[in-house]
Formats: C-alpha cells, structure tokens, sequence
C-alpha cells in the first residue's frame, strides 16, 4: 500500500486545489486591506484615500486604483461607492458635482475574489446621466492569472450603437482588471459611472474542475484495482 501513497496524495492535493480555489493576491497593496463589512448596505471612499489602497469587500480584494482621470467640472476628483448585495457588487465612481461636460475621464483597477471559489461570471456597465445628449461608456476587462475579459460598450441619451446603458457581458475569472473611458456629452450631466461585477454561488465547482476531479479518482482507482490483481 505504500507504494501507492504518492497517487493518494496527489489525488488529494488535486482535490483540494480544485475546490478551494487559487488566487495570487494583488501585487501593489500597501499595508492591510481595509475592511468594509458585507452588510447589504453602502460604502464610500475619495479618490484620495485610492493610491496603493486595497478593499476588502464581502469575498473580493479590490486594488491597483488609479482615478486621476475622473475629470469632475469643480471640485476636481470624486468618490468610490460600493454598494453589496451578496455575491453582486454594485460600484460607482461619482464626480464631485458633475463629470465634465465634453470631457473624457478615465480610470482603473482591479478585483480579485480571494475568499472560495466564487467565480466572477459577469460584469455590467452603466452611465446615470440627468439631463443632456449622448454619453458614452468603454470598459474593457482582463483577465489576471487566467480567465476570460471582453470590452463592453455603451451609451446613454444617443443613437445606437453601441448598446444603450446598461449593459452586461460575460466573464470569466478570480481576477479581473477593468479599465474604463467615459466620454461626457457636451451639454450632459453625468453624475456617476456604474460597475456590477457577478459571480457563481458560493461552493459550487466549475463544471471542467469537477470532470478533471472525476478522471483522476477513476485513474486512482484502476491504479488500485491493478495492484490488487497482482497480489
């Protein structure tokens, strides 16, 4: 039986990197992630608390934040608002006042979910826009150690294409970096943009995890069985 001790373990070891998950974490945090309780309700922060900050919200480590570009009309700058609802979390970036009329803001970071194996499926995007023409809203997702990203691509008060807001696509992933480009109509008023970032239910394996766990039970077993035969 000794001999077979090295398949046992391997098969154990495969057992439990497919259902724990892995997820290498964000590379730029400086000091402890600040912890915002998953209660259901809303929390904010300015963008100058956002450099080499990270967030621990419910499952997912939020980082790498650069928010220079959110061109608000006075006072420069603006706020990041999560908003949890379980595994869904709402995140809007709002200006100070208004995101400038005819201007375009950029911005970015990243999402690791470091706590199960909660994979990110979706993401969705969406401008609040009160009054004015046409706004439009380009994200593109990519993946971090894996996965699949896409670009998402909208718009509020015009003509499609692209899309009107809101929109979702799917994904794929622990670990996603998102940058974003918001181009403000030049008589709008856009006071926030949306993120919702979607992920499976907690404990439930990947359909490809399970099977690859299945074929290496079954080689264990045959392994096994052979032995026993020779005895």
């Amino acid at each position: 039986m000794r001999k077979f001790a090295p398949i046992v373990a391997g098969v154990t070891g495969l057992a439990v990197s497919l259902l724990s998950g892995q997820a290498s974490a964000i590379p730029t945090c400086v000091g402890p992630p600040i912890n915002i309780p998953d209660t259901g309700g809303s929390v904010s922060f300015t963008t100058a608390n956002a450099p080499n900050a990270c967030f621990q919200v419910g499952d997912k480590l939020y980082g790498n934040f650069s928010l220079a570009g959110l061109i608000a009309d006075a006072p420069a700058g603006g706020s990041v608002v999560w908003s949890i609802n379980g595994l869904a979390h709402n995140i809007g970036f709002n200006a100070n006042g208004t995101y400038a009329q005819g201007a375009s803001s950029t911005f970015s970071y990243e999402v690791q979910v470091n706590q199960g194996t909660n994979t990110i499926t979706a993401w969705a995007g969406d401008v609040i826009e009160t009054t004015g023409n046409q706004s439009n809203l380009t994200k593109t997702i990519t993946p971090v150690n894996g996965g699949t990203g896409g670009t998402l691509a909208c718009e509020v008060n015009g003509t499609p294409p692209p899309a009107a807001c809101p929109v979702t696509i799917p994904v794929s992933g622990m670990d996603e970096a998102v940058s974003e480009v918001e181009v403000t109509g030049s008589s709008a008023q856009v006071s926030s943009i949306l993120d919702t970032i979607f992920q499976t239910p907690a404990g439930v394996p990947e359909p490809a995890s399970l099977s690859l766990l299945g074929t290496a039970l079954v080689g264990f077993g045959w392994a096994v069985r052979r032995r026993r035969n020779k005895v």
